[in-house]
């Protein structure tokens, strides 16, 4: 059988002591075969194959791990979504605030009596909603402004139920001739054609004309623009009333003065004098002005 050089591979005679070629010593090498190096070399590449077809079959089954492992991701992903979704759709489905009260034992204004005319109808759901309103609202002061913004909600709440309305301004607790002794606000709901119901929603309950006629009387504005344009002019009027009595203290208290004062005194304050006049009479003029306007607006209701 050949030898081989163990170095550089070449092609011995099995009685050399070195390699001609390369001048490796022949002795102090185990000289193998051509054929067993090739069945050694054999099985080396058979046992790299091995290992590469077991690395390759581990690399495989860790992707085929990793597919199923991401569907699985994936299918719950997408099962949460699916969950969140229709919790969404259910919450939406339900009034995220309600604009009646909850809780209130007060029959639903909505719900239809077959057996009760138009006019009871309205009656019933008029009680209903100043009740509802008035448990879920408090009259915290006693002011024109505050129970005319309650008046208005309740005219509010009368429309959307297709009630007519109408917003009163005047006293209860006596008879007045002009609104500028007006101190309250209250609604007549029409539960029939010119005929009225007097909601206190203050207090959230009704009134009738024979317990207090003085609910039926006073100055009418037939929705909450028209009252509140009123109510501005009010307070302007007020402001005005209380800007005037100012001006005309300070003129009355600087006259005192300059009616005591000696010749010279009033001849320096003559001028300080006419312009405290001058401001009383701007005043004046400014307060008129205003209840034109309060006239211009009443006229036209």
């Amino acid at each position: 059988m050949p030898k081989f050089c163990p170095n550089c591979g070449i092609e011995i005679s099995d009685k050399v002591k070195f390699c001609p070629e390369c001048g490796t010593d022949i002795g102090s090498f185990n000289l193998k075969s051509h054929d067993t190096l090739i069945s050694e070399e054999g099985k080396i590449e058979e046992k790299i194959e091995t290992k590469k077809i077991k690395k390759e079959t581990t690399l495989t089954d860790l992707f085929a791990y990793g597919v199923i492992i991401g569907f699985v991701i994936i299918i719950l992903i997408l099962g949460l979504v699916y969950l969140a979704g229709t919790a969404g759709n259910t919450k939406s489905s339900q009034p995220q605030y309600s604009t009646q009260p909850q809780n209130t034992g007060v029959t639903n204004p909505i719900v239809l009596v077959p057996t009760e005319s138009q006019t009871d109808r309205n009656i019933r759901i008029a009680n209903v909603i100043v009740a509802n309103y008035h448990e879920t609202h408090t009259y915290s002061l006693t002011d024109l402004y505050v129970c005319g913004d309650m008046a208005s909600d309740v005219w509010d709440m009368l429309k959307t139920q297709g009630i007519n309305a109408k917003l009163n301004v005047g006293r209860v607790d006596q008879d007045i001739s002009d609104i500028k002794d007006a101190n309250h606000v209250w609604v007549l709901a029409e539960v029939a054609p010119n005929s009225y119901l007097a909601l206190e929603a203050t207090g959230g309950y009704s009134v009738q004309k024979t317990d207090n006629p003085r609910y039926y009387y006073g100055w009418s504005f037939y929705n909450p623009k028209q009252l509140k344009n009123y109510l501005q002019l009010n307070k302007q009027r007020n402001d005005a009333i209380d800007k005037y009595n100012a001006a005309l203290a300070d003129y009355n208290n600087f006259a005192a003065q300059y009616n005591n004062a000696n010749f010279l005194t009033k001849i320096s304050w003559s001028s300080q004098l006419n312009d405290k006049k001058l401001i009383v009479n701007q005043r004046i003029q400014d307060l008129n002005q205003i209840n034109q306007q309060i006239s211009a607006l009443l006229s036209s209701l």
